[in-house]
């Protein structure tokens, strides 16, 4: 019987600019990385089941996007494919 399978996939980060309020509570740094995961579950019976909260990078405010570590290689689609998944 196959197994269930959880993947987890960095979709980029973000990184809080300094002075952020996150970043206070750092004293190694004065910017955080903070990763944006999702998950794909790979259920034997059921198939495929995304678990994604993110954001389309379209829908950022232009001011946020400088702060935004991210690359068409990291988006869902693209590792799903990889995964062999479509």
């Amino acid at each position: 019987m196959e197994q269930m399978r959880l993947y987890i996939m960095n979709c980029g980060n973000m990184i809080t600019p300094e002075g952020n309020v996150l970043a206070a509570f750092n004293t190694e740094q004065l910017k955080l990385v903070i990763p944006v995961p999702a998950y794909l579950l790979v259920h034997p019976k059921q198939g495929l089941v995304l678990i994604d909260t993110g954001f389309k990078y379209e829908h950022i405010p232009d001011e946020m996007k400088m702060n935004i570590a991210w690359s068409p290689l990291l988006t869902i689609r693209a590792q799903i494919g990889r995964l062999g998944y479509k």
